[in-house]
């Protein structure tokens, strides 16, 4: 098949994975619900959770990044408008958790712009690596979920692909340049060789020397090469520009930490301009060095500069003084941790933490990454040894060696890095495949490795997304039920309403899941770390009631996570919906419950409008906890099977002459008693070892173990692992 069709049908593949992610993706970190969405909620319908981040006094939030968001609340209202006054939907009939959804939208489809820009700077690499590429883009489990995260750390991997694309394409132009002037040079000697005169001048009087054109004396193919020359520093330079300022975008705008994969890029690129390298006189005025030094600085500085300063004006708008979130954001985390605040204060984790966590979002993917890093000294196709070293290996290990070392670790701390695994992978996987073969040597084991490696990777990460979904999906869900309630007030419907949660506050899935009149309550939970607040709603929905809001120093917040009960409700009294799970509570921690092991409400007061299965991580185990068991599948593929073979047609050519003579052993026994085979399987060869009456007693024990469990259940039990489920319920007081 052409690389074009695999190249497309693989993009195809990719748009609908991440839409299929927009939709059915679950939110895997609650620091993406109350620092992202909920503020995001708050410049949409000016209501929502606040952490202690946005306040003034620490301003290690930006709304710069938000605001791009924010302005997709136009165009819904539009269409909203338009169709309740065309009569096609009446009034709030598109419901408020619909801007949500178009956000992921937007996240996935950027993202997959993104990718797509990638995969084609890759082209020029291999078209095999891009490919390999956009598959393991696909069916990486991290990668489905950082494609639609409102996060810093996403939005910095979104530029961070557009800047590696465009370092791809600047090392494209500049080896094209270096090739050029290694022809320039041999075109020279040939001339030099030849009895062939040079162009002959048509002017009849001589030119000053001091007006001479660099072109004077060249032949057609030099002048030819020459043009090549400028126009290949050009789109190199360009490029340069590209790549610094998509860096400075994910990083200013985004998160400061990650400028630091653009770093061996720019070091490439000072060493290798400052390494003198004389060049024929034509080139070397095209090509000057330090000159271009200026420009690149000029145009790195340049771009950190404005990208900063946009930043900076915006978020001082919002907290009403001058301050630079990116350098707060690193004074926080790096310069000013001390024993009572910092990130340490969050957890910590042991070393191992990101090697598992990398292991379940790219499962084998990854175990190619860290058995190809002792390849570091190899070169990369078309790109060489150098190049893919400041392209992609360096940064990636950089990283790893920063974040691998600090006590604090989280799993979106690696999303700037996922698109450097997958290229890393991709890379491994090209030339693993060639040494069993190649399109030309070799074809069939060429063809059958790379279908191994194309069903392993994709089996592993297709059941890996399922059980992902599947097991944490029940708290969208369950508010979807939620949000489409009738009010608990018909008759004034400005009567504000209190959704309490309980120990699920952190599953809470935003505000955009809420109706207008509706608001978030936290009832005790037993945790004692700082809880979200509530932003001051404003008089006047507009910009300026939002800025009279954002610039408060509210009081409450702290950022030690010291707990604050000014933001719990003592009891569920003035609760007229409530979120948990049918789990045993600690009532000596003050956590209350009011739902059966079925879901159903102990309480008459209350009844459960809605229950969804989520997982139990406490009691699960196994395999079937990380990846989806298709055994449902299974046994469907068993009756159909078995419906199969009593089919009558079936059963007539079962019992045909020919079918019996194509089973029947006497047919092969010329072959088969052509090697004859020692048969190791005698009784008596294990005879003394099943006689041990420590062998049997091990034996009897373990086979009781099988058999005890319950016929239902065989087939489970056969299997590495269970999963078992909590109850994640909705309830209304009635």
């Amino acid at each position: 098949m052409p690389s074009l069709d695999v190249s497309f049908f693989l993009t195809i593949a990719l748009v609908a994975v991440r839409l299929y992610g927009a939709f059915n993706g679950i939110l895997s970190d609650c620091d993406e619900v109350y620092n992202y969405w909920e503020p995001l909620n708050f410049l949409t319908r000016f209501f929502g959770k606040k952490t202690w981040e946005y306040q003034p006094e620490y301003a290690i939030r930006s709304w710069t990044y938000l605001l791009p968001y924010a302005l997709l609340k136009y165009p819904l209202s539009w269409i909203q408008k338009s169709l309740e006054i065309s009569g096609a939907l009446s009034k709030g009939a598109i419901p408020a958790y619909t801007f949500f959804y178009l956000t992921r939208v937007a996240l996935a489809l950027s993202f997959t712009f993104a990718e797509c820009c990638l995969a084609d700077a890759l082209t020029y690499i291999s078209s095999e690596l891009s490919s390999w590429f956009l598959l393991y883009q696909i069916i990486s489990p991290g990668v489905f979920q950082a494609s639609i995260s409102l996060l810093p750390s996403s939005f910095a991997l979104l530029f961070g692909m557009l800047s590696t694309a465009s370092i791809v394409k600047y090392f494209r132009f500049d080896l094209f340049s270096h090739k050029i002037e290694r022809d320039f040079i041999s075109e020279s000697k040939v001339i030099e060789d030849s009895t062939e005169p040079s162009i002959p001048d048509t002017n009849n009087e001589a030119t000053p020397p001091s007006k001479a054109s660099p072109s004077q004396g060249l032949s057609s193919p030099q002048m030819f090469l020459c043009a090549m020359y400028k126009g290949s520093l050009s789109r190199r330079d360009k490029f340069f520009a590209l790549a610094v300022g998509s860096a400075a975008i994910g990083g200013l705008i985004g998160w400061p930490f990650a400028l630091v994969l653009t770093a061996p890029f720019v070091v490439y690129v000072t060493i290798s301009l400052l390494i003198v390298k004389k060049l024929p006189e034509p080139l070397a005025a095209i090509n000057r060095r330090k000159w271009s030094i200026f420009i690149y600085f000029l145009a790195g500085l340049s771009c950190t500069y404005m990208v900063g300063w946009i930043g900076c004006l915006i978020d001082g708008l919002f907290y009403l003084k001058s301050t630079l979130v990116p350098l707060n954001i690193v004074l926080y985390n790096v310069l000013r941790t001390t024993k009572e605040t910092g990130p340490s204060i969050f957890g910590v984790e042991p070393t191992g933490y990101y090697l598992l966590n990398l292991f379940l979002n790219f499962h084998v993917i990854f175990l190619m990454v860290l058995v190809d890093i002792p390849g570091i000294g190899s070169s990369d196709f078309k790109m060489g040894f150098w190049q893919g070293l400041a392209a992609y290996r360096a940064p990636l290990y950089i990283w790893f060696a920063i974040f691998f070392s600090q006590p604090h670790k989280e799993e979106r701390f690696m999303y700037p890095v996922y698109h450097l695994i997958t290229i890393s992978a991709a890379v491994f996987t090209c030339k693993f495949i060639r040494i069993f073969g190649t399109p030309d040597k070799r074809r069939f084991f060429y063809h059958l490795a790379r279908l191994a490696f194309f069903s392993v990777t994709v089996a592993l990460g297709v059941l890996r997304i399922i059980s992902v979904i599947q097991n944490y999906g029940a708290p969208l869900s369950a508010f979807k039920a939620l949000a489409a309630q009738p009010p608990v007030h018909p008759d004034n419907s400005t009567i504000l309403e209190n959704v309490c949660i309980g120990r699920e506050w952190y599953h809470y899935p935003s505000s955009f899941f809420l109706q207008s009149n509706q608001r978030l309550r936290y009832v005790e939970n037993g945790f004692r770390g700082m809880l979200p607040g509530d932003f001051v709603e404003p008089s006047i929905h507009s910009l300026d009631g939002l800025r009279n809001s954002t610039y408060l120093d509210q009081e409450g917040f702290n950022n030690k996570n010291e707990y604050n009960p000014d933001f719990v409700y003592p009891n569920l009294d003035s609760c007229d919906y409530y979120i948990d799970i049918n789990m045993p509570v600690d009532s000596e921690s003050g956590e209350v419950s009011i739902f059966e092991k079925d879901g159903s409400s102990s309480n008459g007061n209350w009844q459960t409008i809605r229950c969804e299965n989520m997982i139990d991580p406490d009691r699960s185990y196994g395999l079937a906890k990380l990846i989806y068991l298709p055994t449902t599948e299974i046994q469907y593929f068993k009756s159909f099977l078995a419906n199969l073979l009593q089919n009558k047609n079936v059963v007539a050519i079962k019992g045909s002459p020919l079918y019996q003579k194509l089973t029947d052993r006497e047919t092969y026994k010329l072959l088969l008693d052509s090697k004859p085979v020692k048969k190791l399987s005698e009784p008596e060869t294990y005879k003394p070892l099943f006689e041990n009456e420590q062998v049997q007693k091990l034996y009897t024990e373990s086979m009781a173990r099988v058999f005890e469990v319950d016929s239902k259940y065989q087939l489970a039990a056969k299997l590495p692992g269970k999963v078992f489920y909590h109850k994640f319920c909705v309830a209304r007081r009635i």
